[in-house]
């Protein structure tokens, strides 16, 4: 046989097997893509057996008219998504400088008064900044929006993961000019100014909670917890009446908890509606998700080869949200103990598979959520006890001995510590005073105030009524 036979029949052996070994990895793409297939299909038949929405158009909230819409009244200074302002945008560097300089102004102002400091040149400068016309005009519109009690920003549920809300980092900036605004009052002892600008930016965060959106409720937790960090030392050192505080007492007596460990089930709401919508199409591609391609850092990942790993990967997390869910619903109802929802969140990210890209970039600790919950309640509880106990002082001239002594002209019940059900801490010695929860360690510490409410540290949650609280 000649040495062209022989090379002949090899590349006809080597075509031969190539294609027998091409028909067999089809083959078994195919398995694995029907099998995948399969369980996706399971996947969102528990979720809907479960109950749970299908898309986000089934949890957003009824349109709200324009004539009763806050967001009406925004749009002129926050970025919407069919509503971008024309004339006084924050990309404008003039108007991100002055931002930044009150901000910093605010600050120095503001911890300058925490240490009875004289102010008066950072007072000054703070004023004057406050009279930038543009951010005169955002404070106009923001108590303007307030007036409204319905707040609808028309987001187009519809898109699913590619839901757009722009508008909570506008919020918070509105609310941080709010707090300059009132730090600059309470420099100048206009103490009734300086309550009710604290006031407008509780509600201007109040406008948020109709939005069925974890970073819309995000949001409004961080403009609560912002204007009670402005509000604890404004207490210590406001030397009049009550009747400044009335309105503010009102609006936070009415305040609702913050509910978080449900919304993080609208990344499992998106994914669904997203693959009913393709599971016909066949087409399963990441780079549909707007965030996912940045997150995966992946490229070849939104192949068609990999089509079976995307239907895993999107079952494998409508799944784990799904069970967190069912968990985080248990806490409380059935005594299921908060370390058992941290270590089913740790076991369960730790045993996710290699291709499970997606599940591991949108994973969300449910027993964060929790902590986070129960620290919102703890601070709201503490402000709701602080102006009480500062409303008697201005009628008693002295402190409460207990906090049963507020009950029931002032609170209808002793308040209860978010974090052991038990009477909120308060002691109360010469010159000194305080109101404090035992905090996640759930561990009373005598009142040395926590670094950081999201960690396990000792310390605890504390609201100084007047003097010192010991730091950790």
């Amino acid at each position: 046989m000649s040495l062209k036979q022989r090379v002949l029949k090899s590349l006809r052996r080597l075509a031969w097997w190539t294609g027998i070994l091409a028909a067999v990895a089809v083959m078994a793409w195919l398995a694995l893509d029907i099998s995948a297939g399969v369980t996706l299909r399971r996947s969102i038949a528990a979720w809907r057996d479960a109950g749970l929405a299908m898309n986000l158009r089934e949890i957003a909230p009824p349109d709200v008219p324009p004539e009763e819409n806050a967001a009406v009244i925004l749009s002129r200074v926050i970025e919407f998504r069919d509503s971008p302002p024309s004339d006084y945008r924050l990309q404008d560097r003039e108007l991100r400088e002055a931002m930044q300089s009150l901000r910093a102004l605010a600050t120095e102002v503001f911890s300058r008064m925490e240490h009875s400091q004289a102010s008066s040149e950072e007072a000054a400068a703070l004023e004057t900044t406050l009279r930038n016309s543009a951010i005169a005009f955002r404070l106009q519109v923001v108590r303007e929006a307030v007036e409204y009690d319905r707040f609808d920003a028309y987001l187009k549920y519809e898109q699913g993961h590619d839901l757009l809300i722009p508008h909570v980092g506008g919020f918070r900036d509105l609310a941080r000019l709010k707090h300059a605004e009132a730090v600059w009052h309470a420099s100048q002892d206009r103490w009734p100014e300086a309550f009710d600008s604290l006031a407008v930016s509780l509600q201007l965060g109040e406008l948020l909670s109709a939005e069925p959106v974890f970073i819309s409720q995000l949001t409004r937790n961080a403009i609560r917890t912002m204007t009670f960090e402005h509000l604890e030392p404004f207490l210590r050192l406001y030397p009049g009446e009550a009747g400044p505080l009335d309105r503010l007492m009102e609006l936070v007596s009415g305040l609702p908890s913050i509910e978080l460990r449900g919304l993080f089930v609208v990344e499992g709401i998106a994914s669904a509606q997203w693959f009913v919508e393709h599971l016909e199409k066949q087409t399963f591609r990441p780079s549909e998700l707007a965030e996912i391609g940045d997150i995966s850092n992946v490229p070849w990942i939104d192949t068609g080869v990999f089509r079976p790993m995307h239907k895993a990967d999107f079952a494998r997390m409508m799944d784990t949200n799904r069970k967190r869910l069912e968990l985080l619903r248990s806490v409380g109802e059935d005594e299921l103990r908060f370390e058992t929802l941290r270590d089913w969140d740790e076991h369960r990210e730790a045993e996710l598979p290699w291709y499970a890209v997606v599940t591991r970039a949108t994973f969300i600790n449910g027993w964060r959520l929790l902590r986070t919950e129960e620290t919102a309640d703890a601070y709201l509880t503490l402000v709701r006890t602080a102006l009480a106990a500062n409303a008697y002082r201005s009628a008693e001239g002295e402190w409460p001995e207990t906090i049963d002594h507020l009950v029931p002209r002032y609170l209808s019940e002793v308040p209860s510590d978010p974090f052991d059900n038990q009477p909120l801490r308060y002691n109360r010695t010469a010159g000194r005073a305080i109101l404090y929860s035992v905090g996640p360690n759930r561990t009373d510490d005598g009142g040395v105030r926590i670094e950081s409410p999201a960690d396990d540290q000792p310390g605890d949650i504390v609201w100084v009524l007047e003097g010192d609280s010991p730091a950790n």
